[in-house]
């Protein structure tokens, strides 16, 4: 359920973004997903459907996600490498005990008009 807020704070984002740039319609907008994130896009996009039904700036917008790569450390060997992988394995020393170097879920990446 986490996904309406999350959904109400990027049509606020979109918004002001539209207001900045003096914007009539915004047709679509790509975004970048954390795998450590727990979001479903389908849920984003029923809810973004739901909540622009009025809204002249956003109604109908196309909106694309794109799982991104995560920053990881190996505590084990202090390797550093990228993964897709939410539970990924150091490809050095194969050790699980890792930290996550990024936090952020989802990023607005473009805004197409």
């Amino acid at each position: 359920m986490h996904e309406y807020s999350i959904t109400s704070s990027i049509i606020e984002i979109l918004e002001d973004i539209g207001k900045k740039n003096n914007l009539d319609r915004i047709k679509k907008i790509n975004f970048l997903i954390s795998p450590a994130a727990s979001i479903e896009p389908e849920s984003v996009r029923f809810y973004f459907q739901y909540l622009t039904e009025d809204n002249s700036l956003l109604k109908q917008a196309e909106l694309l996600f794109e799982k991104s790569e995560l920053n990881v450390k190996c505590l084990s060997c202090n390797n550093e490498f990228k993964c897709k992988e939410f539970k990924p394995l150091c490809p050095e020393c194969g050790s699980s005990n890792v930290l996550f170097q990024e936090t952020d879920e989802i990023k607005i990446v473009s805004v197409e008009t």
